[in-house]
């Protein structure tokens, strides 16, 4: 409450400081003001003596209440003077406490040590922490008389200040609670320290045995009675370094640890058993290894003959594979050719039959490596089997690039025809008389005849790659699509041909309408002479002889008109 009234922090103290020391200025103003109203006061009471009284007792009360100002000014420019002090003491202890706490994160914030330098490093930055730490103690002293005395001042002018008396209480807190937490680190720094040594011995035993345990790693067991020969001599010298391990060592400087009760104490147990029991399983293993030595052998005689026929089984699998068919030139000589690999794989399945019963036995005679025996043998098993089915695959593509490759023929020999046809369709010869355009419809039927008559070769075509597609041809894309372009264009033939068809009937009824023009023509010009005649006969007899004649013209002219008729008719059609 009492630093409440006077400033919530120091800061606010500070600027009630400067206000305060702004209002004594302003009052010796003041006071200089009071000191002219005194002069004024006595010159008004002598010139107006009958108001003197009153006038004196204006003055007296400008005084008295001047006086209480300067009394309030003094007490409080005393009390902020308090507060000030309990704030700046406070904010001292804050400063402490935030130092206490930067130095405590340093010491917390440090990862812990995995290597002895690590350890050593950060001992020796811990005990440079405590001589800073120990700098500290005379400030953390000081400061707490400091507070003690504020606290006895304050309880001498019965002002009690909870905001001193609990940062007094903090600040021993924190002093404390630093030494304390500088004490737990060291220990644990100590304790780290010999945990790595710990460790850094169990480092060097356990690369030895890793060493150890690489000889023991080694697969080479052997590829002849010589080799296993030797490498049973270098393993009789390898178990005799066996015995001189560092694991005593190890276990007593493990007790010597243990007997103060360390932090990690679970985990120097654990690598301890974790370092005995990898000596006892590499000592299992080197036992282990000496007994495969003694098989190996066997071993080495069935994996050479199993690697022979497995480096001839991956040899013919690349003749299997080889997708030379998709190369449609020489087809026949590579289908003999496939014939007599498939001849030489069936020679040689007595071959790989041998080899399988060999392993089997091994097997059944729980050998060491049944494993990689029987891994072996499904591999070769499962490659002879690939290789197999690879010649059956390669065989019937073989098969289906030859059918393609006539299938191809077809399609060509058709597309020629076609050709063919669209060159003819396309002629712009319709005839030149109506001999030539007779000559031409004739051909034209003849054409109209074959177009019909390979319907049924584009029937054969869509049902070859009905097949193809269904059968799941590894051409059937390709082949599918030039079916359907040969088949469409075969369908496209109809147009034209109909069309083709329409103008050369159209040229005949033409070039025949032309013909029956000329000769009415003929006719009319044989005809005009005698009808335009002049000859009236000079006799009677011959007079009657034109007569007859003229009617003969007649009656021909109107047996004619039809005829003539029709042609006209004919000729207002087709323009």
């Amino acid at each position: 409450t009492f630093l409440a009234t006077f400033g919530r922090d120091l800061n606010a103290v500070e600027a009630l400081k400067r206000k305060q020391d702004a209002m004594k200025r302003d009052m010796t103003a003041v006071q200089q003001k009071i000191q002219e109203h005194e002069k004024r006061a006595k010159l008004l009471a002598q010139k107006y003596p009958d108001n003197a009284v009153n006038i004196e007792e204006k003055l007296e009360e400008l005084k008295r209440q001047w006086n209480n100002l300067q009394e309030a000014s003094v007490k409080r420019a005393e009390a902020l003077e308090n507060g000030y002090t309990a704030h700046k003491f406070t904010a001292d202890v804050k400063e402490l406490e935030l130092w206490t706490n930067d130095i405590m994160k340093k010491m917390d914030s440090v990862s812990n040590p995995t290597t002895i330098a690590e350890c050593q490093a950060q001992i020796q930055l811990h005990r440079e922490r405590k001589a800073e730490i120990d700098g500290r103690d005379k400030i953390f002293k000081a400061l707490q008389e400091h507070g003690e005395r504020l606290v006895a001042d304050n309880k001498a002018m019965g002002v009690k200040n909870d905001y001193v008396e609990k940062a007094l209480r903090q600040l021993e807190d924190l002093n404390k609670h630093l030494h304390d937490s500088w004490k737990g680190k060291d220990r644990f720094l100590k304790e780290a320290y010999q945990l790595q040594q710990f460790k850094e011995q169990a480092d060097q035993i356990e690369a030895w045995l890793a060493n150890k345990e690489a000889f023991l790693n080694n697969d080479d067991l052997g590829e002849s009675f010589t080799a296993v020969e030797a490498l049973i001599k270098k393993h009789e010298a390898f178990e005799k370094l066996l015995a001189a391990s560092r694991t005593d060592e190890l276990e007593k400087f493990a007790e010597e640890i243990l007997a103060e009760s360390p932090f990690e104490a679970d985990v120097i147990k654990q690598r301890l058993c974790s370092v005995i029991a990898r000596k006892d399983k590499l000592l299992a293993s080197s036992a282990a290894r000496k007994q495969k030595l003694q098989e190996s052998l066997q071993l080495q005689q069935f994996l050479r003959g199993l690697y022979e026929v497995a480096k001839w089984i991956s040899q013919k699998m690349q003749v299997a594979l080889d997708e030379n068919y998709r190369e449609p030139s020489n087809l026949q000589s590579k289908i003999q050719k496939h014939v007599a690999f498939d001849a030489e794989l069936g020679a040689n399945s007595t071959r790989v039959t041998a080899i399988i019963e060999e392993g089997e036995s091994l097997i059944n005679a729980e050998h060491y490596a049944s494993a990689l025996v029987q891994e072996q043998l499904d591999i070769l098993e499962a490659d002879w089997q690939k290789l197999r089915e690879a010649s059956r695959e390669k065989r019937e593509c073989l098969a289906e690039a030859y059918e393609a490759r006539l299938f191809e023929r077809n399609l060509d020999d058709f597309n020629n025809w076609m050709d063919e046809v669209e060159g003819q369709l396309s002629s712009e010869d319709y005839g030149k008389d109506l001999a030539s355009v007779n000559n031409l419809l004739k051909k034209h039927e003849m054409l109209e005849a074959d177009v019909a008559h390979h319907l049924e070769t584009c029937e054969q075509i869509k049902a070859a790659d009905d097949k193809f597609l269904a059968s799941d041809h590894f051409m059937k894309d390709e082949l599918h699509e030039s079916a359907m372009m040969t088949i469409k264009r075969y369908h496209s033939l109809h147009e034209p041909t109909t069309i083709r068809r329409d103008n050369l009937e159209d040229s005949l009824q033409l070039h025949q309408f032309l013909r029956d023009a000329e000769d009415e023509l003929l006719w009319l010009n044989e005809k005009e002479p005698l009808a335009a005649s002049k000859d009236l006969g000079s006799s009677l007899t011959a007079v009657q002889s034109l007569q007859k004649k003229h009617q003969a013209l007649e009656a021909e002219i109107l047996s004619q008109e039809p005829t003539i008729s029709a042609l006209i008719q004919r000729g207002q059609q087709m323009t």
